[in-house]
């Protein structure tokens, strides 16, 4: 029994040595990632992981930039902790929610605004498939005003 307790314990420090080792692998991965592309401008070359390291690196540094700590940025977003900021900092993964915490907690949330908003092609189509001459105005007038908004 004890020969199979000592065999036991030493397997267990391996498996945690190895889940250290992995772990620590993980972080240089992502850390050679992260520098591989610093502030890369053109995300239609990159992967979804590299987006998301290229925000969170944006988000850092925009911190550093307002002299905040990870704590304030969580508690002005409102994120639960600041642990969940960090986690984002470092590795790039959040829920939708929590990155929209960020934006707010780096005074940033505005930029969200032209996130996915309608082109203006695309409601140039709308105004020509448009039938009759009252609809055709109504669209027109509809499409000044969105563009006036884009502005």
């Amino acid at each position: 029994m004890d020969k199979e307790q000592s065999v036991l314990e030493k397997l267990s420090r391996h498996l945690t040595a190895f889940e250290m080792l992995e772990k620590k692998a993980e972080k240089n991965k992502v850390q050679e990632l992260r520098d591989s592309i610093g502030e890369a401008q053109n995300f239609s070359v990159l992967t979804d992981d590299e987006i998301s390291l290229v925000l969170a690196y944006r988000a850092h540094q925009t911190r550093i930039d307002q002299k905040k700590k990870q704590a304030d940025v969580a508690n002005i977003g409102g994120l639960g902790n600041h642990a969940s900021y960090a986690s984002f900092e470092r590795t790039g993964k959040a829920t939708l929610s929590n990155f929209i915490k960020v934006m707010r907690g780096l005074g940033r949330i505005n930029e969200l605004e032209g996130l996915l908003k309608r082109d203006i092609s695309a409601k140039l189509s709308e105004l020509e498939s448009g039938s009759g001459r009252k609809n055709k105005r109504r669209i027109k007038d509809k499409f000044f005003e969105d563009t006036v908004n884009l502005l």
